[in-house]
This record gives structure tokens, C-alpha cells and sequence, in this order.
């Protein structure tokens, strides 16, 4: 049988961290065949029938994986991930921050029926089982493999508040983890400043996760503090690990909000120790310094205590909603916070309010900034987004530059049209690896490229488990991209968030062409990778 795909002439990163060097890449069935120089030189044999890829001056790597992604309802709406394969992700890892589109039972699957509507899927799936078995039906140009979300477990399991948990809870929710990780979950997501989960307690998460250590899975964490907390938030994931035995991966490391910046020195030291303890631990970022998340992200936990219908309940009260506001501005500790937070999505009835930020609005509408933004939570039944101008770009760069942190967009594959277009976004969504590529290795040269691919990578299919996958090496999944060192970039800004990258010309997904001359081809070839 001959090559598939002859990449010829290309300078190879191989996703380790070695030095790049100069090869042709075969592919025949789906895996890496040989790579070597001038691999097509007698112009027969193998080399053949081979679809040849001209990648002079260009970077053949593996494919970049998404280390923190959210594809749970997306991935059925619209299966070419468009904004993921053209800026040369090739694998998400989703599930993540607690919310896992499963087990969809009781108050979980409830909870995700606004979004279902929305984007016109049908929930006809309740176990993880189910639902890969969808998602694979419907086709995906990526892979994707999934975490089980405690936060969905515990809406699932009906533990909603604060209140301790009943004799049945805890069992349920094993039973839920259990039956998530036989279906091929990589491990159990936690997302600690989000209801239901921010009302569990250190022993709640303690008491599963080493259903994750016995089956050598991976737990992930939305940490419970990001700013204020941001200490005692890791000291937390660490002591999960420590004393459950799990491998642990602290979700988009940050340090949020100027008053809080000075913890970096201490937060460095604190990882660090941990390190060298020998614990197992790694982490992973975004590349941009504002945050992105719900708008309702700024209340207090205990407006959110029984769900959505109890949170604006307590909205609507007057005093509550007075008693948020005083705790919201101690929390902030500054003038200006309201500057830092942009509305994303407004709802339907209030498009306009995208790009503007919480004190502008206030200030047209002759209101408090929190007046503001409790009318927009109201109209939208708490389901507003927002953009949070909280980090530092020094930080980000040194964060970046620890060996143990890899990317992720901490975002959802989406297109510039159809049901995956609907509202803004944030900017990471479509320009992250490209932006790191681009701004932090050809620009800023704050990673080599050979770390950067790394980080992009090997790293996360090691850390991860994904198996033949992160290293150009023979025998290994054909997951590979092809992308203009000289050019490479992200385009997409705040103000215009959906815009594709450039650079990123050719992307292989299973030995099959996904991205040709930096377009979509139309090509399915991604499935759902199962832990063993």
C-alpha cells in the first residue's frame, strides 16, 4: 500500500521540546509512516500516490489540544468546529469547570434545557454513554474527550444548596462518577465558585475523587478563589490531591484583580514547593488578560443557594439585592471595578449591550452599576456573559513560561454563522494557540517555538492520557498541522471577536485533510476519545 500524504520539506517540532529539523512526514492510514529527509526521492514506491503537502517554510507539528475547552452542546449543533481546526486544534478536552452535558437527570438536565432550546438540540441522551454515542452519530472535524462534571453530578443527585448533604447524596453522586468514568471519561471536573459546586465543602470532593485516583484518572479544578482567595483556593486542589491520591490540573491559571496581583511571588513559591514534593500536579492558561464568564459570576454565593429560580427571586428583592451590591463592592476593594466588566450577551431584546461595559451602560441608564447589572440578570434569567478586565500581562507571561502549564481557550468551538454564532464572544474562542504562535513566540519571544508546541501538545497528551497523540513520531495518530511560522496570528479582538486566524494552512485529524489551504474541507474524521 502507498502514503497517503507526502509533507514534504517542512521543519518538524515534534512536540517534545527537542530542536525542530528538517523532514518530509509520510502519513498512510490514519498514523505517522515514516519521517525523514527527501522521503519521495526516487518518485516511486510508497511516495507514489501520495497527495503531496509543499511545506517549505512552513512548521509541521502534531496537533494542538484544547487543555480546557467546552464543547458540550456546541459539538451537536454544528460539527465542523470551525473556530477550533482552523487555528489548528486537532483535540478539546471538555467537560470542564463542573459542567459536563451529563448525567442528564433531574435538576441537571433542567438546568441545561435554556441552552438546548437555544441552539435547536434535542436532549435524547442521559449517561455519558448516550451521549458520546450522539455525538459520534452527528460527526466532528476534532476529537473531544470528556471530564464528568461534579457540579452537573451534584444537580443530578438534587444537592442544590448549602445544607449538608442527605445519606443518599453522596452515594448517587459516586454511582453518577463511576458510571461516567466506565463510559471513558479522562476524570471529574469541579467548577468551585459555581453553584451547586461552590457549596460543596474540601471532604464532599475528597470523597470522589479517588474513584478518579483508582482508575488512574484526572481531576480538574475551576479553583474556588481566583483573586482574593487565590492562596487557600490552590492550597485546597492541592490538599485534594495530597490526600485522595489524584492527579490534579488547576483550570486557567490567574491571578485576578490589581489588589491582588502582589500574591504572584507567593503563588509561584506555593506551586513550586508542591513540585518538588513530588506532587502530580500540572495546570493550564489562556493567553489573554481579560476572563470570561457568566454575568451573574459577580454575586455573592448565597444569591445563587436552590438553583436559578431561588437566585432571581432574591434579585428581585430590594434588600437582597442591596446586600449583594455592599458585599460586591467590599469583594472589589477598588473604584473602577465596574469599568473592568463588558457585557458579552444581553439577551435578544438587548443586543446593544454587547462591547459595553457595566459603568457605561449604568451611566446612560442614570443608575448604579449594580442596578445595571441587576437588570440585566433579571431580563435574562441570569444568563448574561461577561468580559472581566482583571489580569496583569507580566503575569501572564511569566505564568506561561512555567514548564507545567499548557494552553487551552477555556471556550467552545463556534462558527461565524449558524446556530454556533449566536451572541459574542471572547477573543480566545477563535485566536488562541495562533495568538501564542504569533504574539508570544515570533513577537515577544517569551517561549521558544519548540516550548510553545510543547505546551500545545505532548504535554497535555501525557498529562491527559491520550494515547499516540502530541508527537510527530512514527506510529503515532496523523493529527498534525501545518502553519507559516512568519506569519501565523490571531485576528479576533474584543471588539471583533469572530474572526479566524491567519497562518494555520493545513491540518490533518486521523490522516484526513480537515483544513487545506486554510479552509475548511468538510471532512469528519474526529471521534470521541475514550480513557483506555
Amino acid at each position: 500500500m502507498g502514503w497517503d500524504f507526502l509533507i514534504k520539506g517542512g521543519l518538524v517540532v515534534d512536540g517534545t521540546g527537542s530542536p525542530a529539523f528538517r523532514a518530509d512526514v509520510a502519513v498512510e492510514n490514519g498514523r505517522i509512516a515514516e519521517i525523514g529527509p527527501d522521503l519521495a526521492r526516487a518518485g516511486s514506491g510508497p511516495a507514489s500516490g501520495a497527495t503531496v503537502i509543499e511545506a517549505a517554510g512552513r512548521v509541521v507539528c502534531p496537533g494542538f489540544i484544547d487543555a480546557h475547552a467546552h464543547g458540550e452542546l456546541e459539538p451537536l449543533a454544528d460539527p465542523s468546529a470551525a473556530s477550533k481546526v482552523l487555528g489548528g486544534v486537532t483535540t478539546e478536552i471538555c467537560g470542564n469547570c463542573g459542567f459536563s452535558p451529563f448525567p442528564l437527570v433531574g435538576a441537571a438536565r433542567e438546568a441545561m434545557e435554556p441552552a438546548s432550546v437555544e441552539i435547536g438540540i434535542e436532549r435524547d441522551w442521559t449517561t455519558a454513554a448516550e451521549y458520546f454515542e450522539r455525538l459520534e452519530k452527528r460527526g466532528s472535524a476534532i476529537n473531544r474527550t470528556f471530564l464528568v462534571g461534579h457540579g452537573t453530578v451534584r444537580s443530578a443527585a438534587g444537592a442544590l444548596g448549602a445544607e449538608p448533604l442527605s445519606p443518599r447524596h453522596m452515594p448517587e453522586m459516586r454511582r453518577f462518577v463511576e458510571e461516567a468514568l466506565e463510559a471513558g471519561c479522562i476524570g471529574m471536573s469541579t467548577g468551585l465558585i459555581y453553584p451547586p459546586g461552590c457549596f460543596s465543602s474540601t471532604d464532599e470532593i475528597v470523597g470522589l475523587a479517588p474513584i478518579c485516583a483508582r482508575k488512574e484518572r484526572i481531576y480538574t479544578s475551576h479553583i474556588r478563589g481566583e483573586g482574593n482567595t487565590l492562596i487557600e483556593a490552590v492550597e485546597e486542589a492541592l490538599e485534594i490531591g495530597r490526600r485522595s491520591g489524584v492527579r490534579v490540573q488547576i483550570s486557567h491559571l490567574k491571578v485576578s484583580g490589581r489588589n491582588n496581583w502582589h500574591k504572584i511571588g507567593k503563588l509561584e513559591d506555593l506551586l513550586h514547593s508542591a513540585r518538588r514534593e513530588g506532587l502530580d500536579f500540572h495546570a493550564d492558561q489562556y493567553p489573554y488578560t481579560a476572563t470570561c464568564t457568566g454575568l451573574d459570576a459577580v454575586l455573592p454565593k448565597w444569591a445563587y443557594e436552590g438553583g436559578v429560580e431561588r437566585e432571581m427571586e432574591r434579585l428581585e428583592d430590594d434588600y437582597l439585592a442591596r446586600r449583594m451590591e455592599q458585599e460586591i463592592n467590599e469583594r472589589a476593594g477598588r473604584e473602577g471595578y465596574w469599568d473592568e466588566v463588558m457585557i458579552l450577551w444581553a439577551g435578544d431584546k438587548m443586543p446593544a449591550l454587547a462591547g459595553r461595559t457595566a459603568s457605561a451602560i449604568a451611566s446612560e441608564w442614570k443608575t448604579s452599576p449594580f442596578e445595571a447589572v441587576r437588570r440585566i440578570l433579571i431580563e435574562t434569567k441570569c444568563r448574561a456573559s461577561a468580559v472581566y478586565f482583571s489580569l496583569s500581562e507580566e503575569i501572564v507571561r511569566r505564568i506561561m513560561r512555567w514548564d507545567f502549564v499548557m494552553i487551552g481557550s477555556d471556550s467552545t468551538a463556534r462558527n461565524v454563522s449558524g446556530p454556533t454564532a449566536r451572541g459574542r464572544c471572547h477573543p480566545r474562542t477563535f485566536g488562541t494557540f495562533p495568538r501564542i504562535l504569533g504574539r508570544y513566540v515570533r513577537v515577544e519571544k517569551v517561549l521558544s517555538l519548540e516550548d510553545a508546541v510543547r505546551k500545545m501538545t505532548s504535554l497535555p497528551a501525557d498529562t491527559f492520557r491520550l494515547k499516540d497523540r502530541g508527537r510527530m513520531a512514527c506510529g503515532c495518530v496523523a493529527d498534525i498541522v501545518v502553519f507559516d511560522p512568519e506569519k501565523v496570528e490571531d485576528t479576533a479582538t474584543f471588539e471583533s471577536p469572530m474572526r479566524f486566524p491567519v497562518g494555520i494552512e493545513h491540518v490533518l485529524v486521523a490522516g484526513r485533510r480537515v483544513v487545506a489551504g486554510g479552509r475548511l474541507t468538510g471532512e469528519l474524521p474526529g471521534r470521541v476519545l475514550r480513557a483506555g
